[in-house]
């Protein structure tokens, strides 16, 4: 007799669908809580003169760095410089006294042009 083979049982085809996605909790995010004990301030020079002198001397270092840059980087260097050389123009032209009354924007943006010109020394 002839061995007969079995045949395997067919499994039922599936219908095809895309599985549901599953809802995710989200995470609220916290703002950094404001520094105590600091005040903003504090963080610039107390005097005209000492902030210009320092503005001064990072001018110094990127005008250098312009001489021995690429074009693309010479073009950013120059627009720093010019930008924090005018911007240092005005803080002088208001003088001492005005300086010590800097309001918390003008603050910030004295801070922000001197960040800017450290970054620009350090590239």
């Amino acid at each position: 007799m002839a061995a007969r083979k079995k045949a395997a049982p067919r499994k039922a085809a599936r219908k095809k669908t895309t599985r549901k996605k599953v809802a995710r909790k989200k995470v609220a995010r916290r703002k950094a809580a404001p520094k105590k004990g600091s005040s903003f301030a504090e963080e610039l020079p107390k005097s005209l003169k000492q902030f210009r002198k320092d503005v001064e001397r990072e001018l110094r270092a990127v005008e250098r760095q312009i001489e021995s840059a690429s074009r693309g980087a010479r073009r950013g260097l120059t627009k720093v410089v010019r930008e924090s050389a005018r911007h240092l123009g005005r803080l002088e032209a208001n003088g001492e006294k005005h300086w010590k009354k800097l309001t918390r924007a003008a603050q910030a943006d004295a801070k922000k042009m001197y960040k800017r010109l450290q970054k620009a020394t350090t590239r």
